[in-house]
Formats: structure tokens, C-alpha cells, sequence
């Protein structure tokens, strides 16, 4: 009876360990891609398809992400509009409400006259709500913007800007969530020269790695370049695929 008794309390002390063993350890890595139908309405009028991916890398007390986003659309065989932007970001957290950000961008705006755009941004971010369905980061830094229209004159800016951003997101379930994001771009140079960007997603899962994805897109200039309109918007439905 001692045996058992002392095989018993054993068994019931290693087994937690052996679990620990062999639980496999979480991966830094996590991607996303995402696949919709695009309805543009502003400086362009299309219907097309729309492709973009993120890539994040996380290890303590750092956080790195790359992400990808294209749109395009052709027209009786001829490219009618074209979209696409691509930039990575390095986030350092100083604990679990503070972290301090850079990041930079290249962008490329058929849709509002721009053939290139840099954009290279650092700053703070404080991680102002955090409870079980509801997050709330907000952002504030400064940067400089270059950019390039696609006129016969070839407008060209270069200045400093502040930034203001916020992100919002509503758990609704687990992997069921809405998100809304905003940044406000502002001239240092120029008071006149703001550009706001706002996004709001609405994502539901169909399974362990497929998700349906609504996403509203606004992106507003102030002073547009030469012959555009101020603001164009992106509706997209679709499929987002994460691993």
C-alpha cells in the first residue's frame, strides 16, 4: 500500500511537468492575407479586386511588422487605377501600456494624382483601454513626408508633419471582432495641409484560419493635388486567411 501510495503522489506530481514538456512553445510568427472585392468611389470609380498581407514577429520586448497592400483595376484590357503601399514598423514596449514606435512607407496613389509617396513616422503609443472585449490604443509622433504627383508638372512636397492616431477594437466573440483606425497627418510647414485616414473592419470567422472581412476605407487631403478631388473611399468584402 506504501508503494502505491508513494507511486500515486508521483505520478500526480510529474504529470503537470511532463505536460509542460511536451506543450509546444507559441510561435513569434503570425500572418494574414487578405483577399476582397473593392467598390472605389471618389477620384476613381472601379470595381476590382484588392490584395494585401500583414506579417508580424514578436519577441519581447519587441515587435516588428510588414505589411503589403495593393489595388488595382483594368479597363478593356488597359490599367485604369492603381494603389499600393508597403511598409514595415519596429514597436519597443517599456511595459504593458507604454511602447515607443518607428515606421516608414512608400506609397504609390494613382486614385489621388500621386506617383510616390515616403512617409517615415516614430513616436509613442500608450495602450489606454484594456479590458476582456474592449482595446483602445492611442498614438502620437512626428516624421517627415516626401512626395511626388503624377502630373505633366510633376508637383513635389517635402516637409515635416506631426501624427495622431487611435485604434479602436470590440470583441464580440473569440476571433469575431469590429475595428475602427484613424491617423491625422499633419504639415508642419503648412497648417492647411492636413491628410486624414480612417478604417473601420468587421471580421467573422468561418474556420480555425478563414475569416469573412468588411472593410470601409477614407482617405481625405485637404489640398489635393492639382485637378483631384479631396476624398476617395474603398468598400471591400471578402476573405482573410491567417496563419
Amino acid at each position: 500500500m506504501r508503494a502505491v501510495t508513494v507511486a500515486t503522489v508521483l505520478v500526480a506530481a510529474l504529470a503537470p511537468c511532463a505536460r509542460a514538456q511536451t506543450a509546444p512553445a507559441a510561435s513569434p510568427w503570425k500572418a494574414q492575407i487578405d483577399l476582397g472585392y473593392v467598390q472605389a468611389t471618389g477620384n476613381t470609380r472601379l470595381r476590382t479586386l484588392h490584395l494585401a498581407d500583414q506579417v508580424v514577429y514578436a519577441v519581447a520586448p519587441w515587435k516588428f511588422t510588414q505589411t503589403f497592400e495593393i489595388v488595382s483595376a483594368a479597363d478593356s484590357a488597359h490599367e485604369t487605377a492603381n494603389n499600393l503601399k508597403a511598409g514595415v514598423r519596429g514597436d519597443y514596449a517599456f511595459g504593458s501600456r507604454v511602447a515607443a514606435y518607428a515606421y516608414g512607407t512608400y506609397e504609390r496613389d494613382r486614385f489621388a494624382g500621386i506617383a510616390r509617396r515616403t512617409n517615415e513616422q516614430a513616436g509613442l503609443s500608450l495602450s489606454a483601454l484594456a479590458a476582456p472585449r474592449d482595446t483602445l490604443a492611442v498614438e502620437a509622433g512626428a516624421g517627415l513626408i516626401q512626395q511626388r504627383g503624377t502630373d505633366s508638372v510633376a508637383t513635389s512636397q517635402n516637409y515635416g508633419s506631426t501624427r495622431l492616431a487611435a485604434r479602436l477594437r470590440h470583441t464580440f466573440k473569440p476571433d469575431t471582432y469590429a475595428e475602427v483606425r484613424g491617423e491625422v497627418l499633419n504639415d508642419l510647414s503648412d497648417a492647411a495641409n492636413t491628410q486624414v485616414n480612417a478604417d473601420g473592419a468587421l471580421v467573422a470567422p468561418l474556420s480555425r484560419h478563414v475569416a469573412l472581412k468588411f472593410d470601409y476605407a477614407v482617405r481625405y487631403r485637404h489640398e489635393p493635388e492639382p485637378g483631384f478631388r479631396t476624398t476617395d473611399t474603398i468598400t471591400s468584402a471578402g476573405l482573410q486567411i491567417a496563419f
